[in-house]
């Protein structure tokens, strides 16, 4: 995964770029989810089992779905507002087991869909990323991974550190990052609440 801060590139565009690693026969396309209005008590259940509720109304988005479904998927996506997301980079073969000793992973916890759940939910890059973060805090993950969120004027990357710990960096303007299989959120100063986000503690 790339992302490009808006003082990186020629033409002062943010741009979020993902590969997704699909074998040759896989075929992907454009899914658009339409805004709407849900039902009090309305619950998404996630493959692990998990539910969580339905917000009352969530915005318009587009997906890049794969033919076993988006949510499986890695996240290629973009709401109404311009909020778009990249990324599903796999962090599992570089997470320690000390962390997973403190912080283990959450069987029935939230899987990679969480990312839309937050997308269809947000109008900032921030928003998305404090959603995402709220949610891996409560209900926890079932697998650790890196997530690029933008929008038209900032970029944000989040990390599931463990079961429920996850730290967000926002990528400087004049930079770019990029993203394999692996951690790349180091230091945090969480006294920068402009810069960075983490879980409590």
């Amino acid at each position: 995964m790339i992302l490009a801060g808006k003082n990186a590139t020629a033409d002062g565009s943010i741009l979020l770029a993902h590969d997704n690693d699909l074998a040759g026969h896989q075929a992907s396309l454009i899914e658009k989810i339409p805004r709407m209005k849900h039902e009090a008590g309305e619950m998404i259940t996630f493959p692990s089992g998990l539910e969580i509720p339905q917000a009352a109304e969530t915005c318009e988005w587009m997906v890049l779905r794969i033919y076993c479904g988006f949510a499986e998927g890695d996240a290629v996506a973009i709401n109404e507002y311009g909020v778009s997301i990249a990324g599903g980079v796999a962090q599992g073969s570089d997470h320690n087991k000390k962390a997973g000793e403190a912080d283990p992973f959450i069987k029935k916890g939230l899987n990679g869909g969480v990312r839309y759940v937050a997308l269809e939910r947000s109008k900032t890059a921030r928003e998305c990323v404090e959603i995402m973060g709220r949610l891996y805090t409560q209900y926890g993950v079932t697998y650790p991974s890196g997530v690029g969120v933008a929008d038209g004027n900032e970029i944000w990357y989040i990390e599931a550190g463990g079961g429920h710990q996850w730290a967000a960096v926002r990528v400087p303007d004049d930079s770019y990052l990029a993203v394999a299989n692996a951690y790349r959120i180091g230091e945090i100063d969480e006294s920068d609440t402009e810069n960075y986000l983490a879980s409590p503690g």
